[in-house]
């Protein structure tokens, strides 16, 4: 059936192209104008001036969707920025409240914490009214939670009570922060990682606390550190929101509906100090070229691991540099064409023998601009500090080898070859990216962190009308190259890439920790039912845990009789599709249906072709399976000429967006297709 098209289907004249600098619109003042791949204007920042709420307002033509964050950088190991998203939209009666509302209003919903900040997504097909009612929601619980102390403890870190298969009670550990950090770092990554940041920007310093929690440091934690914590992360001076609308919801609508919701939330707009980048204490890095070996549990002591290695976060890069640090990276250590992989990890090339199976680097979006760069599934017999100087030593030689190529030469054209075609997809990326609805709210988040970093670096630069795309910066990479100059001969040793030994964190397998952490939480758990005993006055163990356990539970009453029932009501008018404000049209190609769907901003076009699997014998099947991956990650047959991976891998970058072959199914349907 045809479904009707929507109020969204507008031709009104673009709002977002006739405001300037300063002006002040319904409360907010406008700061800048976002600009897509033709230069059409698609969003701009406002800055509310009664509170100092950045708002990023975005036209995308799909459903109303938001990323909203809060500043909070880390004060100590306890994790409270990682606590506080717990406990906020899920803990308190207005924390149950949201999740009800979100399911009456056709809400999806998710949150995460990062190291400088929190962020809480939604987006809602259930058009405007709903989009304002969950914003205003937000709004009250995030400002004014009203979760209790128990509630705190018992989110953070408490003791439950586990019966045994012989019927005798023993104290555990409960929590879920503590236990879903707990997991988390015995995950070696996360304890390289965790160990890195300590090397780079000092042991007790905002940005190397563990944003998470340390499992050791969030058994301390109170319900006051958290109360401390909210007064002085949660407010709206410190708070900011990418939001996206389509093109019936006009700027002075959204920014007139908003001003109302946060002067009620916040109706005291006195300034508040907080944490900021510029107010970030001075590191005290570790010993210049530090190795360290990373112990995680495993009961395999020779289980592969990775080695990372991390550059000191001493680079203030504006947007035409981080354009070109991100797609030199990209060239230079990570997949199958990459200089780095070729010298550790291809079998034909290699020039060191490292066992490592993957690698990748990449620049973090955080103060100093610390580079990266990993080797993943290294032999444990390869897991050492001299093995990992080694390659440090190659990493470097490799860096001072390019910066090193001669004007001209062969060896740059080849490598520039590479970064152009890297160049092309980077560019074509973006375009996908401002033409692509944001999803905020799905558990993969989107592209909201995207969406937040790039309007942040856009911000840093001068300049009102601004090219989400990199316009600008994009031609003078382009010029750069058409100089044919080493230009890398400048930009290596600038950012110390050429002489600074970088930092190196090895995982390690250890079995032994294994039961070193079970004797450590039966120590506690002992310790505890000490403390029971102490507190009832009688000897038995047993009968103090029942006891503890007589109080849990009635404690668990009258928490449940605090809890009230949610108002929320199903929204009157519920929408014929998940996304109403898709413009798009059904046709047929003879006999074949084609669904076609039209975005103002697109500049490029995206196909797909799905192949039903349901004639397949099943003696095949088992063939089927790696279908996408030889697909997709082999080379193949051009005019009776075979093409490697790497040579198809850069193509693909040259020529089209990207590719993707994967399963679909529903046992719904029974419907299957490639």
């Amino acid at each position: 059936m045809q479904l009707p098209s929507t109020p969204a289907q507008t031709s009104d004249a673009n709002p977002y192209a006739a405001l300037t600098r300063g002006q002040v619109l319904r409360g907010f003042r406008t700061d800048a104008v976002y600009l897509d791949a033709v230069d059409k204007p698609i969003g701009a920042r406002f800055i509310h001036e009664r509170t100092g709420f950045t708002l990023d307002l975005l036209q995308i033509q799909s459903v109303p969707q938001a990323f909203i964050y809060t500043n909070t950088f880390t004060v100590s190991d306890m994790g409270e920025p990682h606590t506080q998203e717990h406990l906020l939209i899920g803990k308190g009666n207005k924390g149950r409240n949201i999740n009800v509302l979100e399911n009456m209003s056709l809400t999806q919903s998710n949150a995460s914490t990062y190291q400088t900040l929190t962020n809480y997504q939604f987006n809602t097909a259930g058009g405007a009214e709903s989009f304002y009612t969950v914003f205003n929601e937000y709004m009250t619980v995030l400002l004014h939670p009203d979760y209790t102390e128990e509630e705190v403890r018992r989110e953070v870190r408490n003791w439950g009570v586990t019966e045994n298969p012989d019927k005798k009670l023993r104290l555990e550990e409960k929590g879920s922060v503590y236990n879903e950090m707990t997991s988390s770092m015995n995950n070696p990554d996360w304890r390289i990682y965790d160990n890195s940041l300590r090397m780079l920007y000092g042991e007790a310093h905002p940005l190397s606390f563990n944003a998470g929690g340390a499992p050791d440091a969030i058994r301390k934690m109170t319900p006051d550190d958290i109360k401390r914590y909210h007064d002085a992360n949660y407010h709206l001076g410190n708070m900011g929101a990418v939001v996206s609308v389509p093109k019936d919801m006009t700027p002075a609508k959204v920014l007139t509906r908003l001003d109302a919701i946060f002067l009620k939330a916040e109706p005291d707009s006195r300034k508040r100090a907080y944490m900021s980048v510029e107010k970030l204490p001075s590191t005290k890095s570790a010993e210049p070229g530090a190795i360290r070996m990373i112990e995680y549990p495993s009961e395999n002591a020779d289980q592969p691991s990775s080695m990372l290695f991390s550059y000191p976060a001493t680079l203030k890069l504006n947007l035409t540099e981080k354009l070109l640090l991100d797609n030199f990276l990209s060239v230079f250590a990570g997949d199958a064409n990459t200089n780095l992989y070729k010298k550790f990890i291809d079998s034909t090339t290699r020039a060191l023998e490292t066992g490592a199976q993957g690698m990748y680097s990449y620049v973090e979006d955080s103060p100093g601009a610390p580079i990266w760069v990993g080797l993943s599934d290294i032999p444990a017999t390869n897991l050492n500090a001299d093995k990992a100087a080694l390659i440090r030593q190659k990493i470097i030689e490799e860096f001072v080898r390019v910066a090193a190529f001669k004007d001209g030469s062969p060896e740059l054209k080849e490598f520039n070859d590479r970064f152009r075609n890297s160049l092309v997809a980077y560019r074509r990326n973006l375009s996908k990216f401002v033409n692509t609805p944001p999803g905020f709210g799905f558990r993969s988040g989107g592209n909201g962190y995207g969406w937040l970093w790039q309007t942040r670096y856009l911000n840093q630069e001068s300049g009102f009308r601004k090219s989400v795309t990199l316009k600008p910066q994009i031609a003078d990479v382009e010029s750069l190259l058409a100089s044919g100059k080493n230009f890398w001969r400048d930009y290596l040793p600038k950012w110390k890439l050429t002489e600074t030994k970088p930092y190196v964190a090895v995982g390690r397998a250890n079995p032994k920790l294994i039961q070193k952490e079970q004797a450590e939480r039966t120590a506690r758990a002992d310790a505890q039912t000490n403390e029971l005993k102490k507190k009832y006055s009688i000897d038995d163990g047993q009968e103090a845990i029942r006891r503890y356990k007589a109080e849990y539970d009635a404690t668990t009453v009258e928490l449940e009789k605090l809890s009230t029932d949610s108002d929320a009501k199903f929204i009157e008018n519920p929408p014929l599709t998940l996304d109403d404000q898709i413009d798009y049209r059904e046709l047929t190609v003879g006999s074949v249906k084609l669904g076609a769907a039209t975005f103002d901003n697109m500049t490029g076009a995206t196909s797909g072709i799905a192949l039903g699997l349901g004639a397949i014998p099943e003696n095949d099947l088992v063939y089927l399976s790696s279908l996408p991956d030889l697909l997709r990650g082999v080379g193949v047959i051009k005019d009776g000429k075979a093409l490697t991976y790497e040579e198809m891998t850069e193509l693909l970058r040259k020529e089209i967006l990207g590719l993707e072959v994967e399963f679909t199914g529903s046992p719904i349907t029974r419907r299957y297709e490639l």
